[in-house]
Protein backbone atom coordinates (compact mmCIF):
# COMPACT_ATOMS: atom_id res chain seq x y z
CA UNK A 1 0.00 0.00 0.00
CA UNK A 2 2.76 2.61 0.31
CA UNK A 3 4.03 1.55 -3.30
CA UNK A 4 3.83 3.84 -5.92
CA UNK A 5 1.25 3.56 -9.17
CA UNK A 6 3.03 1.11 -11.54
CA UNK A 7 5.30 3.46 -14.09
CA UNK A 8 3.68 1.00 -16.91
CA UNK A 9 0.40 3.07 -16.52
CA UNK A 10 2.34 6.30 -18.37
CA UNK A 11 3.10 4.67 -20.97
CA UNK A 12 -0.53 4.76 -22.96
CA UNK A 13 -4.34 4.80 -22.51
CA UNK A 14 -4.49 1.13 -22.74
CA UNK A 15 -1.86 1.08 -20.12
CA UNK A 16 -3.68 3.07 -18.02
CA UNK A 17 -6.58 0.70 -18.21
CA UNK A 18 -5.21 -2.44 -17.74
CA UNK A 19 -3.59 -0.84 -14.41
CA UNK A 20 -6.67 0.07 -13.31
CA UNK A 21 -8.10 -3.55 -13.49
CA UNK A 22 -5.74 -4.90 -11.07
CA UNK A 23 -5.08 -1.63 -8.37
CA UNK A 24 -6.08 1.51 -7.98
CA UNK A 25 -5.39 5.17 -6.58
CA UNK A 26 -7.39 5.52 -3.06
CA UNK A 27 -7.23 9.14 -1.94
CA UNK A 28 -6.26 8.99 1.59
CA UNK A 29 -7.53 11.42 4.70
CA UNK A 30 -7.60 15.00 4.54
CA UNK A 31 -5.58 16.96 6.65
CA UNK A 32 -3.00 14.22 6.75
CA UNK A 33 0.59 13.80 5.36
CA UNK A 34 -0.37 11.23 2.80
CA UNK A 35 -2.40 12.57 -0.20
CA UNK A 36 -3.42 9.13 -1.02
CA UNK A 37 -2.59 5.24 -2.26
CA UNK A 38 -1.73 2.81 -4.84
CA UNK A 39 -3.14 -0.41 -4.41
CA UNK A 40 -4.42 -3.80 -5.66
CA UNK A 41 -8.23 -4.46 -4.05
CA UNK A 42 -8.07 -7.98 -4.63
CA UNK A 43 -4.78 -8.83 -3.11
CA UNK A 44 -3.53 -5.74 -0.97
CA UNK A 45 -5.10 -5.97 2.98
CA UNK A 46 -5.72 -2.43 4.59
CA UNK A 47 -5.41 -2.14 7.88
CA UNK A 48 -8.92 -0.34 9.66
CA UNK A 49 -7.21 1.24 13.24
CA UNK A 50 -9.23 2.28 16.03
CA UNK A 51 -7.53 6.22 15.07
CA UNK A 52 -8.99 6.24 11.55
CA UNK A 53 -12.43 5.02 12.32
CA UNK A 54 -12.23 8.04 14.91
CA UNK A 55 -10.85 10.73 12.39
CA UNK A 56 -13.81 12.70 11.30
CA UNK A 57 -13.36 12.58 7.62
CA UNK A 58 -13.06 8.66 8.07
CA UNK A 59 -16.16 8.23 6.51
CA UNK A 60 -15.51 10.35 3.52
CA UNK A 61 -13.14 7.63 1.96
CA UNK A 62 -13.82 5.21 -0.27
CA UNK A 63 -13.60 1.96 0.61
CA UNK A 64 -16.32 0.09 -1.63
CA UNK A 65 -13.60 -1.90 -3.66
CA UNK A 66 -11.22 -3.43 -1.25
CA UNK A 67 -11.70 -6.82 -0.55
CA UNK A 68 -9.78 -7.49 2.51
CA UNK A 69 -9.28 -5.59 5.23
CA UNK A 70 -7.21 -6.08 8.84
CA UNK A 71 -7.95 -5.02 12.59
CA UNK A 72 -6.19 -5.31 15.66
CA UNK A 73 -7.16 -7.72 17.66
CA UNK A 74 -9.15 -5.56 20.57
CA UNK A 75 -11.48 -5.00 18.13
CA UNK A 76 -12.86 -8.56 18.26
CA UNK A 77 -12.45 -9.57 22.13
CA UNK A 78 -15.98 -8.50 22.72
CA UNK A 79 -19.45 -8.65 21.55
CA UNK A 80 -20.37 -4.99 20.84
CA UNK A 81 -17.09 -4.40 18.69
CA UNK A 82 -17.41 -7.30 16.62
CA UNK A 83 -20.47 -6.65 15.90
CA UNK A 84 -19.18 -2.97 14.81
CA UNK A 85 -17.05 -4.48 12.42
CA UNK A 86 -19.54 -6.72 10.36
CA UNK A 87 -21.40 -3.25 10.31
CA UNK A 88 -18.46 -1.19 9.22
CA UNK A 89 -18.33 -4.04 6.22
CA UNK A 90 -21.97 -4.21 5.33
CA UNK A 91 -22.43 -0.12 4.78
CA UNK A 92 -19.21 0.60 3.92
CA UNK A 93 -17.05 -1.78 2.78
CA UNK A 94 -19.70 -3.88 0.36
CA UNK A 95 -17.04 -5.64 -1.70
CA UNK A 96 -14.80 -6.77 1.02
CA UNK A 97 -14.22 -10.69 1.13
CA UNK A 98 -11.85 -11.10 4.49
CA UNK A 99 -11.52 -9.88 7.54
CA UNK A 100 -8.05 -10.40 9.30
CA UNK A 101 -7.69 -9.99 12.77
CA UNK A 102 -4.00 -8.83 13.56
CA UNK A 103 -2.52 -10.30 16.56
CA UNK A 104 0.31 -7.45 17.56
CA UNK A 105 1.24 -5.75 20.39
CA UNK A 106 3.72 -3.27 19.38
CA UNK A 107 1.97 -0.80 16.99
CA UNK A 108 5.39 1.62 16.45
CA UNK A 109 6.93 -1.74 14.75
CA UNK A 110 4.26 -2.90 12.63
CA UNK A 111 2.46 0.30 11.66
CA UNK A 112 5.28 2.85 11.89
CA UNK A 113 7.35 1.07 9.68
CA UNK A 114 5.07 -0.48 7.23
CA UNK A 115 8.25 -1.24 4.75
CA UNK A 116 9.12 -4.36 7.14
CA UNK A 117 5.64 -5.82 6.51
CA UNK A 118 7.47 -6.99 2.65
CA UNK A 119 10.55 -8.56 4.31
CA UNK A 120 8.58 -10.72 6.94
CA UNK A 121 6.63 -13.99 6.81
CA UNK A 122 3.25 -13.22 8.75
CA UNK A 123 2.38 -15.99 10.27
CA UNK A 124 -0.93 -17.41 10.37
CA UNK A 125 -2.68 -18.02 14.15
CA UNK A 126 -3.32 -21.87 14.89
CA UNK A 127 -6.65 -22.95 16.39
CA UNK A 128 -4.78 -23.68 19.58
CA UNK A 129 -2.65 -20.02 19.73
CA UNK A 130 -3.60 -18.56 22.89
CA UNK A 131 -4.52 -14.36 21.85
CA UNK A 132 -5.59 -13.09 25.19
CA UNK A 133 -8.22 -12.32 27.41
CA UNK A 134 -11.55 -11.36 26.17
CA UNK A 135 -15.30 -9.53 27.72
CA UNK A 136 -17.56 -11.63 25.79
CA UNK A 137 -20.82 -11.92 28.62
CA UNK A 138 -20.70 -15.70 30.39
CA UNK A 139 -23.26 -17.14 27.47
CA UNK A 140 -21.06 -17.25 25.41
CA UNK A 141 -19.36 -20.04 26.82
CA UNK A 142 -15.97 -18.97 27.32
CA UNK A 143 -13.87 -19.82 29.48
CA UNK A 144 -12.50 -17.13 32.28
CA UNK A 145 -8.79 -16.00 31.64
CA UNK A 146 -7.10 -16.31 28.11
CA UNK A 147 -8.45 -17.73 24.89
CA UNK A 148 -7.38 -19.39 21.82
CA UNK A 149 -7.97 -18.31 17.94
CA UNK A 150 -10.01 -20.96 17.27
CA UNK A 151 -12.33 -19.69 20.71
CA UNK A 152 -12.12 -16.45 19.40
CA UNK A 153 -13.56 -17.13 15.80
CA UNK A 154 -15.80 -19.19 16.76
CA UNK A 155 -17.65 -16.89 18.64
CA UNK A 156 -17.23 -13.95 16.26
CA UNK A 157 -18.64 -16.15 13.77
CA UNK A 158 -21.40 -16.73 15.65
CA UNK A 159 -22.04 -13.01 17.09
CA UNK A 160 -21.71 -12.13 12.72
CA UNK A 161 -24.62 -15.19 12.04
CA UNK A 162 -26.81 -13.65 14.82
CA UNK A 163 -26.40 -10.45 13.84
CA UNK A 164 -27.17 -11.16 9.93
CA UNK A 165 -30.32 -13.36 11.54
CA UNK A 166 -31.52 -10.29 13.45
CA UNK A 167 -31.59 -8.21 10.41
CA UNK A 168 -32.98 -11.04 7.77
CA UNK A 169 -29.63 -10.66 5.92
CA UNK A 170 -28.01 -13.05 3.71
CA UNK A 171 -25.22 -14.94 5.71
CA UNK A 172 -23.26 -15.72 3.01
CA UNK A 173 -22.46 -11.76 2.86
CA UNK A 174 -20.20 -12.77 6.02
CA UNK A 175 -16.61 -12.12 5.14
CA UNK A 176 -13.92 -14.71 6.05
CA UNK A 177 -12.77 -14.42 9.14
CA UNK A 178 -8.34 -15.06 9.59
CA UNK A 179 -5.92 -14.42 11.93
CA UNK A 180 -2.39 -13.20 11.06
CA UNK A 181 0.37 -13.07 14.39
CA UNK A 182 2.45 -10.39 13.65
CA UNK A 183 4.35 -10.65 17.09
CA UNK A 184 6.30 -13.88 15.40
CA UNK A 185 7.34 -12.22 12.12
CA UNK A 186 8.64 -9.27 14.09
CA UNK A 187 10.75 -11.90 15.79
CA UNK A 188 12.45 -13.17 12.67
CA UNK A 189 14.52 -10.52 12.07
Amino acid sequence: MVYAAPKARMACREARAASAEIGGFEFGLYGTKRRGYWLNHTSDIVKITTDLLAHPYFHSVDLSRIQRLAFGQAQFKSEPNAAGILELILTTCRSCREIVMLYDQDSRFTYRHPSTLTRTNIQVLKEDDIIGNHAFPPSRNLPDGPITWGELHGTVMDVWEEYMIERRLDIARIPRLNGMDLIRSARMF
